[in-house]
């Protein structure tokens, strides 16, 4: 699920002609997209970081400034938390830190604290400079269902001493870990969760003939517990062939790589710069990255590659020459966004989406032109596919496709 390019919410319309007027109203943000042609959960919005400007930092008994509550103080905290559950992880903290192995990580049978609630991992690490150990362990609850899947649902819950005699809970997520509902045909999508070097990293995977697989590593940044880095896989196990995106929002930067099954090395196909991370682990969702609006999310289409290794398909009229044409007759207000394409990154892009990717895109108020993808018919002719992402009257994201037909440059809307 390695940004795969679906547009999510998006069919194509039935629609065999846009107006001028239609063409140019599209006022809604762009959904997020997925490359594999699955759905993605529906977004639920950029986090909003202003709920922890006002934390408070805890001390140290040698009063050495320490990391806030990142949602609170910790009587907030502990007022959502079900006494059984905070009870037990306060009363057997230090004893679930001093049995932890992380030479064996995972429980072999989870640990029950009651008849609906259940440890089902922990680990254990420093994530702050207080001198002790932090643990961050998850929970499932059957007596509380999921909101999407009505399963059991799942927290993840930090406890920290801070300087104190006894550990509490300082920071908890009620809806970041996937439910076991949620990884198609693999089965349960949880994997394993860890503490290293400052930073708490979950690994989900999960799929069927298609892989996915997300490495989320949250750290502090002064006060705040946020997404330092974000790593996601997909593959497509008939031919081997997939692709990883690293987001890395502390050394600002987003990495994207593919690799053919036969191939040794991974191949560098984008790389951008990313925005700070808004993304504060308290109010973390998966599916929130799919709202991040980073140019990588309107690059060409990359089916093509997760079934065959084929070659380059050669147009008489360039990716840009067709955005430019259906730019200049329906969007000319629209603004130009440039990716950053290298020589490098620009050519291997080509070579495994199998067309040459236009070097822009164009948007205005959250609408979005961009070249999506070309295709051959039986005759050899070329079809240039350019997608429209806007809104219609009802405010629900709508999709119309435009090919361009490469001998005779004719347009038909869809």
């Amino acid at each position: 699920m390695l940004l795969f390019v679906f547009i999510a919410g998006c069919g194509q319309s039935t629609e065999t002609a846009l107006t001028d007027d239609i063409a140019q109203t599209g006022s809604a943000a762009l959904q997020g997209t997925a490359n594999d042609g699955t759905a993605s959960p529906e977004v639920s919005g950029q986090q909003d970081e202003s709920a922890s400007q006002s934390d408070q930092g805890g001390t140290t008994a040698a009063g050495e400034q320490q990391p806030s509550t990142d949602g609170g103080n910790l009587e907030a905290i502990a007022s959502q938390i079900p006494d059984d559950i905070k009870d037990y992880l306060i009363n057997n903290a230090q004893k679930l830190i001093d049995e932890y192995r992380p030479d064996t990580p995972g429980l072999s049978e989870p640990i029950k604290i009651s008849e609906v609630c259940s440890i089902i991992d922990y680990a254990a690490g420093s994530l702050d400079s207080d001198g002790y150990d932090e643990l961050a362990v998850i929970t499932e609850n059957s007596e509380v269902p999921d909101e999407e899947t009505g399963s059991a649902s799942r927290w993840i819950l930090i406890l920290s001493r801070r300087g104190q005699e006894r550990y509490e809970i300082v920071n908890y997520n009620p809806g970041f870990i996937l439910s076991a509902e949620e990884g198609g045909v693999f089965g349960d999508p949880y994997n394993s969760i860890s503490i290293n070097d400052n930073i708490l990293s979950v690994v989900h995977y999960g799929g069927s003939n298609y892989r996915w697989g997300y490495v989320h590593e949250f750290a502090y940044e002064g006060d705040t517990l946020r997404l330092l880095r974000l790593t996601e896989t997909d593959e497509f196990t008939g031919t081997g062939n997939g692709t990883e995106t690293v987001y890395d929002f502390k050394e600002s930067g987003l990495k994207q790589f593919a690799e053919y099954v036969d191939s040794s090395e991974e191949k560098l196909i984008y790389e951008c710069t990313l925005p700070k991370s808004d993304f504060l682990f308290e109010r973390f969702r998966i599916e929130d990255m799919n709202d991040a609006a980073y140019t990588a999310r309107y690059l060409p289409d990359l089916g093509a590659y997760d079934y065959v290794n084929g070659t380059v398909i050669g147009t008489k009229t360039s990716p840009d020459a067709v955005l430019d044409t259906i730019k200049q007759k329906w969007f000319r207000d629209f603004n130009k966004i440039d990716f950053s394409w290298t020589e490098e990154t620009r050519k291997n892009y080509a070579s495994v989406c199998f067309f040459e990717p236009a070097g822009y895109y164009y948007e205005k108020d959250g609408s979005t032109l961009q070249y999506w993808s070309v295709e051959k018919d039986d005759s050899g002719n070329a079809s240039h596919i350019v997608l429209l992402n806007s809104t219609d009257d009802a405010g629900q994201p709508k999709c119309n496709f435009y090919y361009y037909d490469d001998r005779t440059g004719e347009i038909d809307i869809q």
